[in-house]
């Protein structure tokens, strides 16, 4: 397989999870789910995915305390819930805005693995 790194050189390499440092195997379904959401829209990496799906993997990732550390957000630190969360993230760009960067920033929840 033929993997192009961030340089301008192509190498080879026998598994994609090795080649781009993941620590699971990228199955073909990933490889799938990944192509088909680069064709469609290319420069949205979030296409197709609910901001309800984003937070549950965060939560279940990280969970509340640890999520309430990273992003200083009221609703992730006192009595947080999915419900009341979503209702804060829907409303403030700037709150949805850095979960959605934590998101992509955790390359084993964004690759699903």
């Amino acid at each position: 397989m033929l993997v192009r790194p961030l340089t301008a050189t192509w190498t080879r390499c026998d598994s994609l999870s090795r080649c781009i440092g993941l620590s699971k195997s990228i199955t073909p379904m990933h490889l799938l789910f990944i192509f088909v959401a680069m064709t469609q829209q290319p420069n949205n990496p979030l296409h197709g995915k609910t901001l309800e799906m984003i937070l549950n993997a965060l939560v279940a990732h990280y969970g509340w305390p640890e999520l309430g550390n990273r992003i200083r957000i009221n609703c992730f630190i006192s009595d947080p819930s999915v419900k009341s969360s979503l209702k804060f993230l829907r409303k403030t760009e700037w709150a949805r805005k850095k979960v959605e960067e934590l998101y992509l920033g955790t390359p084993s929840l964004y690759f699903d693995i």
